[in-house]
């Protein structure tokens, strides 16, 4: 087997146990609470430190990869996330359980980043639509594997995701790390020509992973305060959400191909902001909210990975800028779910759908922003 085609691999398994590792912690809260003898609304804490802890592993792992052999890394993140993962049903004092969620989410957040940088430092200028699939996996990994724990005990399904870790670092541990490159992108572009474009990107992360997280995290209390069906329809129009993404994610694959990133991401963020202001403008009518969380799943699946592809096609990014990329990410789904939630608690429901329309169209702006700042470095270097 070619070395491409196993470090492919090795990303993209990393990749399916990102998804379903993530996925894992809402099915087995109350069984985690029940563990260590606290009330559900404490032990959603673990979600807070489990995203703190992601925030950091993208940050110290985007260092560690411009200075270390890449695969040592990402194989070592998955041994310690493992470790973490085997004692998390055991574990019966709060404050240790946080901590073994702290660690899985810096091993999540470390494997994130290295992933997406090293995938991009094989492919190169090819590498868009596998970050697309590379996505989708994780999808897939996020679908199936909640459905299989529900079928184990608590133990044997934090145990099945640890042993699950092994072979994909025995995989990486095993197979050539790439050569990040020091330089510029091929047309040797200098990178201190484009310090605005990476932070604009580090905004419209933290507009887009925020944004989905605030959705799919909210979707149901606003369905069912604003008495639009009944509670198990509100339960089918969460999972509309995150299947609505799944096959945004799928389908982009074919788009990435035939597409431009930038002409794909002028589409997803239009459509994404005429999702939202649809339910902005009527709220009460049952269908534009199922028409909405339809149209707003579908533009946001694939938006994060095109951003990252078209960026990566002016400059290339270093891991520690990677890592700050993916680490403001983080930051927003931990800040912006808290102001949809504030503004509906204040405000009532309506106001969720009005700050996601302001959201979708102020990424709108930074986008243009960041078109025109390239092309004024492209005119300024020719």
């Amino acid at each position: 087997m070619k070395t491409p085609t196993r470090q492919t691999i090795g990303y993209f398994a990393t990749y399916f146990m990102l998804g379903a590792i993530m996925a894992s912690l809402g099915p087995t809260l109350s069984g985690l609470a029940e563990n260590v003898g606290v009330t559900l609304a404490t032990i959603g804490m673990l979600f807070s430190t489990r995203s703190l802890g992601y925030l950091s592993g993208a940050l110290l792992g985007g260092s560690f990869y411009d200075r270390f052999k890449g695969h040592i890394i990402l194989g070592l993140f998955a041994i310690v996330g493992a470790i973490a993962l085997w004692f998390v049903p055991t574990a019966t004092i709060f404050a240790i359980l946080a901590i073994l969620m702290f660690i899985i989410g810096l091993t999540q957040g470390g494997s994130d980043v290295g992933c997406n940088t090293q995938l991009a430092a094989v492919h190169k200028s090819k590498v868009g639509p596998l970050i697309n699939a590379m996505f989708f996996v994780a999808g897939l990994g996020s679908f199936f594997i909640p459905l299989l724990i529900g079928e184990l005990s608590l133990l044997w399904g934090y145990r099945l995701l640890s042993l699950g870790l092994l072979p994909v670092a025995f995989w990486l541990l095993n197979t050539p790390s790439p050569v990040i490159e020091k330089s510029s992108h091929q047309d040797d572009q200098p990178l201190e020509s484009y310090p605005l474009v990476i932070l604009l990107f580090m905004l419209l992360a933290f507009i887009y992973t925020g944004a989905e997280v605030s959705y799919g995290g909210w979707i149901f209390t606003y369905f069912n305060a604003s008495n639009l069906g009944s509670e198990a329809a509100a339960y089918r129009i969460n999972s509309l959400f995150y299947l609505a993404i799944t096959l945004g994610r799928l389908l982009s694959i074919p788009l990435a191909v035939r597409l431009k990133p930038g002409a794909m991401i002028w589409g997803y963020l239009g459509s994404a902001a005429f999702s939202a202001l649809l339910m902005a403008l009527l709220p009460t009518q049952p269908w534009s909210i199922w028409l909405g969380t339809a149209g707003l799943g579908l533009s946001i699946a694939a938006i994060f990975p095109t951003t990252f592809t078209y960026v990566r096609a002016y400059t290339n990014l270093s891991g520690k800028q990677t890592g700050l990329v993916w680490a403001s990410g983080s930051f927003g789904a931990m800040v912006l779910p808290w102001l949809v939630g504030h503004g509906m608690d204040l405000k009532g429901p309506a106001s969720m759908m009005l700050i996601l329309t302001v959201l979708w169209f102020f990424a709108l702006g930074l986008f243009l922003l960041m078109k025109r700042t390239q092309s004024e470095s492209l005119i300024r270097s020719a």
